[in-house]
């Protein structure tokens, strides 16, 4: 890690923040150089070190960084962020920010162990997003199918992996088949 030779003035021409709508987004004209991201990792405005964290470029050792980060949005970055690792995502199940230990539920790549563990979680709004969660395993949709609350097992539902009941796979296949034998009709 040599000297970053930009300056401020000079961050600000290739970045900028649009904090418009409350969308926060790190715009640059260009990939961002190492040391540049790793300025704006330490900033002082929380702003600022929330865009880095939600920047597709971050390095994994800026993502360990900003994972102990004081600010509870920017571990959220940080736990929804598709390169955390899984070692991360287990630190930061155990978050003290309900709104941290939710993304990790709805991370895209979120191990198994952890999954079953967030299920057993007795905050319903965890539970529930991991019951949307897409990318978890089909059997533990079904087990969320059956939680004791109800927005749990609403999303469970939802859940595009959640296979159909038996008389609507039935209702789909005696529609098929009527419509194979009337084709052309």
């Amino acid at each position: 890690m040599g000297k970053c030779n930009y300056t401020a003035k000079r961050i600000s021409r290739i970045y900028s923040v649009d904090e418009s709508n409350k969308n926060l987004k790190l715009t640059c004209s260009r990939k961002p150089a190492p040391c540049v991201t790793r300025r704006l990792a330490r900033s002082i405005k929380p702003s600022v070190r929330y865009n880095v964290a939600c920047h597709a470029e971050l390095s994994i050792e800026l993502i360990k960084e900003l994972a102990k980060d004081e600010d509870a949005f920017v571990r959220q970055c940080i736990a929804l962020h598709p390169k955390a690792p899984k070692s991360i995502l287990r630190e930061l199940k155990n978050d003290k920010a309900w709104v941290v230990v939710e993304a990790v539920a709805k991370n895209e790549k979120l191990p198994h162990d952890i999954a079953y563990q967030l299920c057993k979680s007795q905050d319903e709004l965890i539970r529930m997003s991991l019951a949307s969660n897409k990318h978890i395993s089909v059997k533990l949709i079904k087990k969320m199918a059956n939680d004791k609350d109800i927005r749990v097992r609403s999303a469970a539902m939802r859940n595009p992996l959640m296979p159909l009941p038996q008389w609507a796979q039935d209702m789909i296949e005696k529609i098929k088949k009527y419509e194979k034998e009337h084709r052309g009709y």
